[in-house]
C-alpha cells in the first residue's frame, strides 16, 4: 500500500496544500539529512491530474509548483517546491503524443491501493473524479474533504461506498488562508493572507485513537505553512455549518451584485437581505447540528446561535473585503458555480425537515440563473424546482 498523501484536484487549494507538504519535506531533507528523512516512509504527494492537458503543462514547468508571495516593500518572491510525484485519471489518457511522452516522464505506479486522499475539486465533479479511482480505496483509507459546501460526502457515500463496512474514513477541512491564481501558470498560486487549516474527523473517533496519530493528519500538522488545526467531530461539524452560512450569503450576493466580499453590505437593501438569508439559515443548521449529533454521538458544547452567524458573516467580510470570491471567480470565469452545495444543500434540508428557506431558495434560482447564461444544459435540481419563491426585491 502506498504510504504517501495524494491530492486530487490541482486547483489552487490543492496547489496550496500539495506545496505546503512537500516543502516541509524539503526542510526536514534538507537539516536533518537522509538518516531522519525517509522517502519510503513518507514519500512526496502524488498530483492526481483530472485533464491531460495538465500533464504538457506539468511537464514545461519541470513538474514544480510555485507560490508567490509579496513582501513589505511590494516586492514579489517566488517560492518553488519539486519533486512530486503525479498521476493522470486513466479514462482521460486519450490525447496527443506529446501529452502522452509527458505522461510517461512524471508516472508512478497508479494502481496500488490509496492511504491517504486530498480531495481538492470542485464540488459537483468530486464523485466522477472520485470514480475512476474507486478500486484503490476501501475501509483503509482516509479521505479529506477541502470543498466549499456541504453534501458531498453523502453522495460519494451513497453512489460509491454504499456499505458502511468497506467506506473509507471520512474527514472535512477548511483552509482560511488567502489564495488566488497567478495567470502565468497553472501550477502557480498567489498566496495573499494567512490563515489555519482546519481539520477534523467527521462521525465518531474510537475512545482509544487520538485524531493527531493518523499519518496524513501527522504531515498536515508538521507542515508550517499551513498552520493546521485539528477539531473533534462535533466542533468541525460546527466550523463547516457556520461556514456554509458564510459562503451562502456573501457567494451569491457577490455573484449577483458583482462586487468584492467588503461591498456585500453596503446599502440598507444589502443588509436586509444579509438579514433575512441569516434568519432563515440559523433554525436549519441548528437542525442539522443537532441531526449530526444524534447519528455519531458528539453533542456540541454549544449551541450555534443567530448572533454568532452574523458575527461570522460580518467579520468574513471585513476582513476580505478586497477578495472576489469564489464564486464571483467561477461566474466571471463562466464555470459552473458551487451554489447547489451551499444554498442548494440548506434549502434542501430545509425542505426535508420543515423549515422555511424561501430566500436561500432565490438566491440558489438566480445563481443558477447565471450559470445557464454561459451553460445552458446546466441541471436544476428537483429542490429548487420545488422551492417557494420569495417576494421582495432587494437585488438591485
Amino acid at each position: 500500500m502506498d504510504k504517501g498523501i495524494h491530492v486530487l484536484g490541482v486547483g489552487n487549494l490543492g496547489k496550496y496544500v500539495a506545496f505546503a507538504l512537500r516543502q516541509q519535506q524539503h526542510y526536514l531533507q534538507k537539516q536533518f539529512g537522509a538518516g531522519f528523512y525517509r522517502p519510503s516512509e513518507q514519500p512526496p504527494p502524488t498530483l492526481i491530474f483530472h485533464r491531460e492537458d495538465l500533464v504538457s503543462s506539468w511537464y514545461k514547468v519541470d513538474h514544480r509548483i510555485s507560490r508567490i508571495t509579496t513582501t513589505d516593500a511590494g516586492d514579489e518572491e517566488i517560492h518553488t517546491a519539486y519533486g512530486f510525484r503525479a498521476e493522470l485519471l486513466q479514462l482521460l489518457l486519450t490525447g496527443s503524443l506529446e501529452n502522452r511522452e509527458a505522461y510517461r516522464a512524471v508516472m508512478v505506479n497508479s494502481r496500488v491501493p490509496i492511504s491517504h486522499l486530498i480531495v481538492a475539486t470542485k464540488a459537483h465533479v468530486t464523485v466522477a473524479a472520485l470514480a475512476e479511482i474507486r478500486v484503490r480505496l476501501g475501509p483503509h483509507s482516509h479521505i479529506l474533504f477541502l470543498q466549499n459546501g456541504m453534501g458531498v460526502m453523502e453522495e460519494v457515500s451513497q453512489r460509491l461506498f454504499p456499505s458502511p463496512t468497506h467506506r473509507p474514513t471520512y474527514w472535512a477541512g477548511i483552509c482560511s488562508a488567502g489564495i488566488h491564481s497567478d495567470p502565468r501558470s497553472p501550477f502557480s498560486f498567489v498566496h495573499a493572507g494567512h490563515g489555519p487549516l482546519t481539520i477534523g474527523r467527521v462521525g465518531p473517533s474510537p475512545p482509544s485513537e487520538p485524531l493527531d496519530v493518523n499519518p496524513m493528519v501527522a504531515q498536515l500538522m508538521d507542515a508550517k505553512l499551513l498552520n493546521t488545526e485539528v477539531l473533534q467531530p462535533a466542533d468541525i461539524r460546527q466550523a463547516r455549518l457556520k461556514k456554509l452560512v458564510i459562503n451562502a450569503v456573501i457567494n451569491p450576493m457577490t455573484a449577483l451584485f458583482e462586487c468584492k466580499n467588503g461591498d456585500v453590505f453596503i446599502n440598507p437593501d444589502r443588509r436586509f437581505l444579509r438579514d433575512e438569508l441569516l434568519k432563515e439559515a440559523g433554525p436549519i443548521v441548528r437542525a442539522l447540528d443537532a441531526a449530526g449529533a444524534k447519528d455519531d454521538g458528539s453533542p456540541a458544547s454549544a449551541e450555534i446561535t443567530d448572533q454568532d452567524l452574523l458575527d461570522a458573516v460580518t467579520k468574513v467580510a471585513y476582513n476580505t473585503a478586497d477578495n472576489v470570491s469564489s464564486m464571483r471567480q467561477d461566474v466571471l470565469a463562466k464555470r459552473r458555480t458551487e451554489i447547489d452545495y451551499i444554498n442548494g444543500y440548506l434549502v434542501t434540508a430545509a425542505q426535508r425537515i420543515g423549515l422555511p428557506a424561501k430566500q436561500l431558495a432565490n438566491a440558489w434560482d438566480k445563481v443558477k440563473r447565471l450559470e445557464q447564461k454561459y451553460e445552458p444544459k446546466t441541471p436544476i435540481p428537483s429542490a429548487l424546482q420545488k422551492a417557494t419563491r420569495w417576494g421582495r426585491k432587494v437585488w438591485s
